[in-house]
């Protein structure tokens, strides 16, 4: 896994939550890197009506460390137990019905570019608009599992 520590100099601009329209993106902290996530949701057992997620924005590295996330992507069933766990229990989906995800944590500008025609290009999956959503509001919830993480750990 790569190192995510040491990263110094100017920081990073990050596409920050927005996966559909394109900005100038948003200055991280100094010492921050670039995160992005997308997960399919396969509520009715039809694969071309995936519910669609997408969060992008700046995280701090420990926090990719301790997910065990790199510059090379990790798929939910690559996450350990623990992780794989919370995520079930803070985002009330469980990861039977994730038949494709993606979660990068990457250090240079503007990495964090999950978006719909790479995910189709990816994974095959046909794009539809009402089946995409904005899972920045789940930054809450990814920041509580890995408290929960941590707290297991250190105790």
């Amino acid at each position: 896994m790569g190192s995510f520590y040491g990263v110094f100099g100017d920081p990073l601009t990050c596409y920050d939550n927005n996966y559909y329209t394109y900005s100038d993106g948003k200055k991280c902290d100094e010492g921050q890197i670039c995160y992005s996530e997308f997960y399919a949701v396969n509520r009715t057992g039809d694969n071309s009506s995936l519910e669609q997620n997408y969060a992008r924005y700046c995280i701090w590295p420990e926090y990719c460390v301790a997910r065990g996330i790199d510059d090379k992507c990790s798929s939910i069933e690559e996450l350990d137990w623990e992780m794989q766990e919370a995520f079930q229990n803070h985002s009330g989906v469980s990861i039977s019905i994730v038949p494709f995800s993606q979660f990068c944590c990457c250090k240079e500008d503007f990495c964090n570019d999950v978006n719909p025609i790479e995910v189709h290009d990816k994974f095959g999956i046909l794009l539809s608009p009402e089946n995409m959503t904005d899972s920045s509001n789940q930054k809450s919830i990814l920041l509580s599992i890995l408290i929960l993480y941590l707290t297991i750990i250190f105790l």
